[in-house]
């Protein structure tokens, strides 16, 4: 909403952030990192997309990350809340499905 400047300890800031992280409602913990798992079934689909002539070649090449990373979360405090609890961000810029995001909202299919 606003433009504030908090400062919080980090002390506290991971605190939130393990809190809330080992809420099971809301998240769990992988065994092992799924961007080459992801990666591979993305892949998967833009070549199937371009051999059905779904999609061109420059297309396709779009929708294969060539460094995709895995999402980041961060939290940002709300400071009109008592106890100025943190909401999550989940940031998935590089991730192996933004430019199928981008494809999607942007495309006339």
């Amino acid at each position: 909403r606003g433009s504030a400047v908090v400062v919080l300890s980090k002390a506290d800031y991971v605190a939130e952030a393990q809190c809330q992280l080992s809420n099971p409602a809301h998240y769990r913990k992988l065994s092992s990192d799924p961007v080459a798992k992801i990666l591979k079934e993305v892949t998967t689909l833009a070549q199937s997309l371009f051999k059905r002539d779904v999609i061109d070649f420059r297309t396709k090449s779009f929708l294969i990350p060539r460094e995709p990373r895995l999402a980041r979360l961060y939290l940002l405090p709300k400071i009109h809340k008592p106890g100025n609890p943190g909401r999550p961000i989940v940031s998935s810029n590089g991730c192996p499905t933004e430019n199928i995001s981008l494809f999607v909202d942007h495309s006339d299919l």
